[in-house]
């Protein structure tokens, strides 16, 4: 026995044999997504992982515990728990019953099963040292490996192994269970076998922080002295591959396919597969654990950098900050050969294949050249428009300037298409043209009437090519001419900024702000975001011809389902279920290139390639993982007027869940009964898929109060008003990031009991009871009521006739005695008038401020004048001649509709003696040139504004002397405004004048 272990562990570390492979230094195709305390993680060190069961992923962190549904992470009430020093959770494992079992920091052990909680202490015969690890043997029984000591706990009994029972000491030991069920420890540089009779040591690892795991068929995984090793079921621990030089590996996890992964202190993770080693990017080079979801997806915890999502790449952003030819994109096009060909936003020309990238333009031809955009032709040639030398040509490795005609050579070329049939299009700035390359000679074909940059070609099925401008134009171009399709597509030209046809004939159209349209066959449909698209603002399409379109907008990258667009374009009731691409695919921002064309291309081996202002958006549709599993839903709680009335209790850790009042929603067809008069009810659900949260799409509905399903992807909830008495059942269905949908969903009863007025006994009772007196009692109330409102009518009507005749009188009597007045005082004094001339001039100005107020007066009585209309016709009016009079430019900005509503003559008459104030005070204080009144209408309330370009003041410092706006002036204002409900707001700086916004609302609260 001593012989082999000296052979054993020459054969181990022997420097021939020890390593198959190394680690690969070149850059991953994997990447992660993080989650850190601005997330929602109570601390970045994440200690273990694991998912339950229902789908839920827990995470055990030094500050807590995290129950993560995708989207947000729920802290769980380990503070409920009695005993427990501390909330640092050190390991986790999830039994074969599906019960979690958390190790706390120091000490305790806790079992949380489905509808249980029990936690383990020294006084129940735990060991006091920290916990190691934790595994289930095959017989169901537990083991835990702490610092010193072993112990296996069967129920709710805790048996220790130590010394006694051949347990070694030194180093820092590592359970595993291999899948025969074996417990096998590694500890004191040896590996063996625990049995509930003690520890039998089998093979010297020479390490004494060596690190096991189960392999899949039976055997384990080790790593000792920076090395990963294999020990299948019959035979001795070997060599597989070398980690980096004084390497430890905190954790090793192979998943179903046979993969190992390594998670080391101060190296990152490794990922071991087909012999060979690559190192995968994470957040921190510290990795604690590591685990796999249902769904595939590789976890990892860091020690300071939070919780990782590794994925592979299937979308990447090609950029090369030390390349400055690399930084930015806006054209491209693809080679005959498949090389990748690209226009830079300085205008460089770069060309790239399998990974690598090169600088195109220099030599003589480029000297002081800016190209624009490139085509290339399916005879190996590649077509480079220019900003300042036309158009150049590349073929056989040579460049060569294309011979135009010398108007055109010095024009911005900003459009390329290399048609199949050999032709090459080319659209010109200033004047804006475009010219047919054929044979070697180029044609231009006239645009009737005018048209701005020409940013967007296509060819569709036959050689059809279409042409979109950023001024809305859609033109298709014929043998000899432009054919405008303008009119098809919209009644008002549409900003275009990009084109492309699919094979079944059918165009697309991307618009600046007003979405994605479609022209097929003369029949002409938009689609925006209220049909479900992801943005207007389109800027890129391409149809990758296996059943998706993609489009890049301003807010990213998004995937159409083409099947699902068409049925919506024919009239069907589903929305668009957009997949978008971000930060769970390992992309940065990205901002679309969209002024020139060719700005995205499709490669012969579907690889997408889009222009970003980052450098090259590259999309590998056929390596996006595909999830064929539907979402479990689940409800979560249910808030009924800030107060939680039912939640999801499965593995809660409250040890008093079960036993309150609160219905468990985790129940089978859950019942829930609340009684009337709530407010607000709200219902809060999720859907366990953590590949890609944001790309989850939900259906909603409370029969029978939603008619229709309601569609979502922001929110998780669905709130109701209150609800009358009655039977309801709320449903919520879900599917995942590829469509495949949970058709069974959750459901939830309710129940809203009656009023006792509402109940069918106190009506029937009720109603044999009282129904006499009762309808004698309405009859009289009825007749009462009736005559009220008639004698209401009859003062209403009496009090407007009065009004109008008071401003009848007013305007017939006192009106032309003033008229009357005013005349007289113009005249022309005779020498034996004894007035003098200033005398006549005050009577004069008086008799016209006397009209002026006269009139205020008949228009703020007259009933006739109480409309929202009136008023702002009246203060455009007044505010017009006011500042006329006064020398100041007036600026009204009105709404081209005024809506129909009325308005009390007191809220006119306040609202304008306080308007008066506002212009008064910019006249008389300000010394500005110009005033800008504005009225803006809502469907509450209206605010009118008051801004002058004058002189300002600070609000804070005493009152200027020479204004008195801040002091009484403004009071009134706003004495004024508060007799009618509303408010008024002032402020001012010396850069931006003076402004007074006066906000109404159209029915005064009594």
């Amino acid at each position: 026995m001593f012989l082999r272990l000296i052979l054993l562990s020459f054969c181990l570390f022997s420097p021939a044999l020890t390593s198959l492979c190394a680690a690969e230094a070149e850059s991953s195709n994997w990447f992660y997504r993080a989650w850190q305390t601005e997330d929602g993680l109570p601390d970045n060190s994440i200690s273990d992982l694991a998912q339950s069961p229902d789908g839920y992923l827990w995470v055990a962190t030094k500050g807590g515990l995290m129950r993560f549904n995708g989207a947000e992470f729920a802290t769980m009430p380990l503070h409920r728990l009695p005993g427990l020093p501390s909330r640092a959770v050190r390991a986790m494992f999830l039994d074969s019953r599906g019960r979690v079992w958390f190790a706390m920091e120091r000490g305790p052990l806790i079992r949380a099963g489905v509808d249980s909680v029990h936690p383990f202490f020294p006084a129940d015969g735990l060991p006091t040292q920290r916990v190691i690890g934790i595994t289930e043997d095959g017989q169901g029984t537990i083991w835990a490996c702490f610092s010193g000591e072993v112990c296996y706990i069967e129920g709710d009994s805790i048996t220790t192994l130590g010394e006694a029972e051949g347990l070694l000491r030194g180093g820092s030991p590592s359970l595993a269970s291999d899948s025969f069920g074996n417990v096998w420890l590694s500890i004191g540089g040896m590996l063996g076998q625990l049995s509930k009779e003690g520890f039998s040591p089998l093979y010297p690892l020479g390490d004494l922080r060596a690190t096991i795991a189960p392999a899949g068929d039976g055997g384990l995984w080790i790593t000792a002295n920076s090395k990963l090793m294999r020990l299948p079921v019959n035979g001795d621990p070997a060599s597989v591959t070398s980690l980096p030089d004084d390497s430890r590996a905190n954790v090793i996890y192979e998943d179903p396919s046979g993969t190992v992964w390594i998670g080391t202190s101060g190296h990152g993770l490794f990922r071991f597969d087909g012999g060979v080693l690559k190192a995968i990017p994470t957040s921190h080079p510290d990795i604690e654990c590591i685990t796999e979801d249902r769904e595939g997806n590789i976890w990892a915890g860091t020690s300071g950098g939070g919780l990782n999502l590794i994925k592979p790449l299937s979308v990447e952003l090609i950029e090369e900050p030390n390349q400055a030819f690399l930084t930015s994109a806006q054209s491209v096009s693809i080679g005959s050969n498949g090389r990748i060909w690209a226009v830079t936003e300085r205008g460089g020309l770069v060309s790239g294949s399998n990974g690598r990238w090169r600088s195109e333009s220099g030599g003589q031809v480029w000297s002081g050249t800016l190209a624009s955009c490139v085509a290339a032709d399916q005879n190996g040639r590649v077509w480079v428009g220019t900003r300042d030398k036309g158009i150049l040509v590349h073929h056989q490795d040579k460049w060569q300037v294309f011979p135009l005609d010398h108007k055109l050579k010095h024009r911005v070329v900003r459009s390329l298409l290399a048609a199949s049939n050999g032709d090459i299009w080319a659209a010109f700035d200033t004047p804006f043209q475009v010219h047919r390359i054929r044979n070697g000679q180029a044609t231009n074909f006239p645009i009737d009437g005018p048209i701005e940059f020409i940013r967007a070609m296509t060819e569709g099925p036959g050689g059809t090519i279409w042409i979109g401008s950023s001024d809305g134009r859609v033109l298709r171009a014929t043998d000899d001419r432009l054919v405008d399709e303008t009119a098809i597509t919209e009644p008002l030209p549409l900003s275009v900024r990009t084109l492309q046809a699919s094979p079944d004939g059918s165009l697309w159209i991307g618009y600046a702000g007003e979405g994605l349209g479609h022209l097929k066959d003369g029949r002409y449909t938009r689609l925006t975001k209220a049909d479900g698209l992801y943005d207007d603002y389109i800027s890129q399409i391409i149809d990758d011809h296996q059943g998706s379109l993609w489009i890049t907008a301003n807010r990213g990258l998004f995937q159409l389902d083409y099947r699902e667009v068409i049925d919506r374009i024919k009239g069907g009731t589903n929305h668009l279920r957009p997949r978008t691409f971000g930060r769970n695919d390992g992309l940065p921002s990205l901002q679309p290139v969209r002024n020139f064309s060719p700005s995205a291309a499709r490669a012969p081996d579907g690889t997408l390639w889009f222009s970003m202002s980052r450098g090259l958006l590259k999309v590998q549709p056929d390596q996006i993982k595909s999830n064929p599993i539907p979402p479990p839903v689940v409800l979560e709680q249910v808030i009924l007027d800030d107060e939680v009335v039912a939640f999801y209790q499965t593995r809660s850790l409250d040890p008093n869940a079960h036993e309150e009042s609160r219905l468990d929603l985790s129940k089978p067809e859950p019942r829930l009964r609340i009684d009337p008069g709530h407010d607000k009810m709200e219902i809060r659900y999720a859907a366990l898929s953590l590949t890609s949260p944001e790309n989850i799409h939900f259906l909603h509905r409370l029969k029978p109060f939603d008619r229709n399903w309601v569609q979502t992807t922001s929110g998780q909830s669905a709130t109701y008003p209150r609800l009358p008495a009655g039977r309801y059942e709320f449903q919520v269905l879900a599917c995942n990031n590829v469509g495949v949908w949970n058709e069974h969903g959750a459901t939830l009863e309710i129940t809203v009991d009656p009023y006792f007025w509402e109940t069918w006994w106190f009506k029937i009772g009720g109603g044999i009871g009282t129904a006499l007196a009762a309808g004698g009692l309405v009859f009289l109330w009825l007749r009462w009521r009736h005559k009220r409102q008639l004698q209401q009518i009859a003062e209403k009507r009496a009090l407007e006739q009065e009004r109008s005749r008071i401003a009848r009188d007013i305007h017939d009597d006192l009106g032309a005695s003033l008229t009357h007045i005013t005349l007289l005082s113009q005249s022309t004094p005779t020498p034996d008038t004894q007035l003098t001339q200033e005398v006549l001039d005050q009577i004069h100005a008086t008799a016209r401020h006397l009209m002026r107020s006269m009139e205020e007066v008949v228009w703020a009585v007259n009933p006739d004048h109480d409309t929202f209309d009136a008023l702002a016709n009246y203060i455009s009016n007044y505010g017009q001649g006011f500042l006329s009079i006064a020398g100041v430019r007036c600026r009204l900005e009105m709404p081209m509709v005024l809506p129909e509503r009325p308005l009390s003559a007191q809220v006119r008459h306040n609202l304008f003696l306080a308007f008066k104030e506002a212009l008064n005070n910019s006249v008389k204080y300000s010394e500005a040139t110009e005033v800008r009144i504005s009225l803006r209408p809502d469907d509450t309330h209206f605010v009118l504004r008051i801004a002058d370009n004058g002189r300002g003041f600070d609000l804070n410092s005493p009152s200027d002397p020479t204004r008195n706006l801040p002091g009484n002036g403004l009071a009134n204002m706003k004495t004024r405004m508060a007799e009618i409900g509303g408010t008024c707001t002032l402020s001012s700086s010396d850069e931006e004048g003076t402004s007074v916004e006066f906000e109404v609302p159209f029915r005064m609260n009594p």
